[in-house]
């Protein structure tokens, strides 16, 4: 058995501090062992600084890193389906109708790590998300204040 020294929990959000507690107790109950928590004493004498973010940006097509799946399956597929519209309509739940060009750019830039993966429709979906990511910008610092 090895016991726990100290336990630094950092969260932005309430409802993620909370859910960790709950895995705690609920650790706690089926291990058996009892698990103390204490406040670290020296923490009051010190800010605690969070991250307070600007606006997202989305990278550039050339800027996102490289996509591992079938390029030649997801490129004939995507000519299959044909029309925007029909691209929209299978897949409105995952895109909006602007990210459909900058989906169609992705392709043409071929920024593959190819496998032979064989399920359009899934690729199809993995890369819309792949392309979507945005870059969180930190704007500057504030002082934890019941966050």
């Amino acid at each position: 058995m090895s016991i726990i020294e100290s336990l630094f929990v950092f969260g932005t959000d309430v409802d993620n501090i909370k859910k960790i507690m709950e895995s705690i107790k609920y650790e706690r109950s089926k291990s058996g062992f009892k698990i103390e928590l204490e406040k670290n004493k020296d923490i009051d004498n010190h800010n605690l600084l969070i991250p307070v973010y600007g606006e997202n940006d989305r990278p550039e097509i050339s800027e996102i890193p490289k996509f591992s799946g079938n390029y030649e399956l997801l490129n004939k597929y995507v000519q299959w389906l044909g029309d925007d519209k029909l691209f929209y309509a299978v897949y409105n739940e995952y895109l909006q109708v602007s990210d459909i060009p900058r989906f169609k750019e992705y392709l043409r830039e071929d920024n593959f790590d190819k496998n032979n993966d064989g399920n359009a429709f899934m690729q199809t979906i993995d890369l819309i998300n792949h392309i979507k990511i945005t870059l969180e910008n930190i704007d500057t610092f504030k002082n934890l204040d019941n966050e």
